[in-house]
């Protein structure tokens, strides 16, 4: 990365530090928070500064208990490093972005992504490939990071659970940055990582870490490194990553391969359903077929719901709604779908939630007019004659 390309990045860096400053500020006035460990913003500021000169505070990897996952080991380490880890990676993914020539969005799965430092990076510098949107899902077993991302990074889709549970068919790149040294067998899990990347998967880990910091059990040397087959590696020293005994230590960046064939079919199918729903065509054959393909995927539990929707089933659409709305499917028509669901399964308190959440992504709301819960889930809403009602379709 180019001198210029880095003043660049530390100006959005800065930018959006300044913003978390003011949303930790807004939270912190907010006296119905139970979570009473809120950063002193000067905090985040005096980042900001130890970004620009190239300083970081040993802190950066001994910040107290990691295991609280308090606002303040949120903000004084964790995204701060993760989010130089991100713009260490950043001239690989530029480099994978320049290459796609598909006619849809490039879908971007960061696996361990903690408090999604990078997806929220991305958001803010707004990047295309192939003239192309790019969609970015966060995914990290530990939950306890939802709050924090709703809160701070509120443009990242966040979800959690384990990626071996469920058949991912969905995403291009996978990201996994600082994560596979925390296993002591890496192994299988960078070959799940790969039968689910359907173009590449970025790898960032420490190099040669001879004395482990606690949570780390597994060091890359250069045998380990071979055993990845990867198409490139990188050894880098990173500002993020220095260490009280070896302030000079590395890390290594890797692109593999993705073994994930089904990820373009399985869009192309899906895009071609969706055009004959909204054309009010039959699709029975497509969907079952579909569904015979990919009989996990976030896509395929939307259309088994949607399908019992249009039979007058809504209360036994409700699991497949959920099971969709877990693995990441749209969420605003999954909301829009699980509002009827849930109500039809007494949910009411749920389906009163997912209408507010539709609202909330400001696309066509005529549908809820009519709803039997709109009047308890947004008192007065539609009385205002003058309210600009958007129509869009999925």
């Amino acid at each position: 990365m180019g001198k210029s390309d880095l003043q660049l990045h530390l100006r959005t860096l800065e930018s959006l530090l300044r913003g978390l400053i003011q949303r930790v500020e807004d939270e912190s006035n907010n006296t119905d928070r139970s979570d009473k460990d809120l950063l002193i913003p000067q905090a985040t500021a005096d980042l900001i500064s130890a970004f620009r000169n190239g300083l970081l505070p040993h802190a950066y990897v001994h910040l107290g208990d990691p295991e609280r996952r308090s606002v303040n080991w949120m903000l004084q380490g964790h995204v701060p490093q993760a989010t130089q880890f991100s713009i260490d990676l950043l001239p690989h993914l530029f480099n994978i972005l320049s290459h796609w020539k598909e006619q849809r969005p490039i879908r971007i799965v960061d696996i361990g992504s903690g408090a999604a430092s990078f997806g929220n990076l991305l958001s803010n510098l707004s990047l295309t490939a192939n003239s192309m949107p790019i969609h970015y899902t966060a995914i990290d077993l530990d939950s306890r990071y939802r709050p924090f991302v709703r809160s701070a990074f509120r443009n990242v889709r966040f979800l959690d659970f384990n990626i071996f549970d469920y058949d991912l068919v969905e995403y291009d790149v996978v990201v996994c940055s600082h994560v596979i040294e925390h296993f002591e067998d890496p192994f299988p899990f960078i070959d799940r990582l790969r039968s689910i990347a359907g173009k590449q998967v970025l790898l960032y880990a420490p190099y040669l870490e001879r004395e482990r910091i606690p949570g780390h059990y597994f060091t890359f040397d250069d045998p380990a490194i071979h055993r990845l087959s990867a198409k490139s590696v990188q050894i880098v020293k990173s500002r993020a990553w220095k260490t009280v005994h070896h302030p000079d230590a590395e890390c290594f960046i890797a692109v593999l391969d993705g073994h994930n064939d089904r990820v373009n079919e399985h869009w192309a199918q899906s895009k071609a359903i969706r055009k004959l729903q909204l054309d009010g065509i039959d699709y029975e054959a497509e969907s079952l077929d579909f569904l015979s393909r990919y009989p996990d995927s976030a896509e395929s539990n939307f259309i088994r719901g949607s399908r019992l929707i249009t039979k007058h089933q809504a209360a036994e659409s409700y699991y497949y709604f959920k099971k969709a709305q877990i693995l990441g499917a749209d969420e605003y028509w999954t909301n829009r779908w699980l509002s009827f669901a849930a109500l039809a399964k007494g949910l009411e308190d749920e389906a009163i939630e997912a209408i507010r959440k539709c609202i909330s992504y400001n696309l066509d709301t005529a549908w809820c007019q009519n709803h039997p819960l709109i009047e308890r889930a947004l008192p007065g809403y539609f009385e205002n004659d003058t309210r600009s009602i958007s129509q869009s379709g999925k």
